[in-house]
């Protein structure tokens, strides 16, 4: 199974990039924002996804391992194959497609091409758990005035939890990206 690929970048084929390394080219399925980011002749880094088919070796490419364990989580979904959960990634955000499941988000989660209400609703119900762990384990990418303060995200994550009686609590909502944790004076 391939894992990880370095290599050059030699262009846009379709729905995927062709990667060269050490000669061999790799046809690599990424979300259309990282296609568009690349230059051709220049260096590549994607962590795979390897999906064997009955007819057909895909490979799936991720800028981050942590942008690859959120795609894991949504294919984990029944129902939910790997173009789907590239597409959701392409789409939104990582931390937004989280975020959204948690806050039982629909009109977010179909807003993406392939997501209709029944796929959203699976994502809600099978990954509500998950997707509170991923968002707990999202990496520190330094700090950005668009980035959702972890607080902000502990705050949600505790207004969400079950009380005793095992009532969700609603609290206030995992602010937008931009927008302040924190009440204005």
């Amino acid at each position: 199974m391939i894992g990880y690929i370095s290599g050059k970048f030699l262009a846009v084929d379709e729905n995927s990039v062709l990667v060269d390394v050490g000669g061999v080219g790799y046809s690599v399925l990424v979300a259309s924002k990282v296609a568009l980011g690349l230059v051709p002749g220049a260096p590549v880094e994607l962590y795979i996804h390897t999906n064997l088919r009955e007819n057909a070796l895909e490979l799936f490419g991720f800028q981050s391992l942590w942008e690859k364990k959120v795609f894991h989580a949504l294919v984990s979904v029944s129902g939910v194959g790997p173009k789907t959960a590239l597409a959701v990634i392409g789409g939104l955000e990582p931390e937004t497609v989280l975020a959204a499941i948690i806050r039982e988000d629909r009109a977010t989660l179909t807003s993406v091409s392939g997501v209709g209400k029944k796929t959203a609703e699976l994502l809600i119900v099978q990954l509500a758990d998950k997707a509170r762990k991923l968002l707990a384990e999202r990496p520190n990418r330094g700090l950005r005035a668009e980035s959702v303060p972890a607080s902000a995200v502990a705050a949600q994550l505790s207004a969400e939890a079950p009380s005793a009686g095992g009532k969700k609590k609603r609290g206030a909502a995992i602010p937008p990206q931009g927008a302040s944790a924190s009440p204005s004076s």
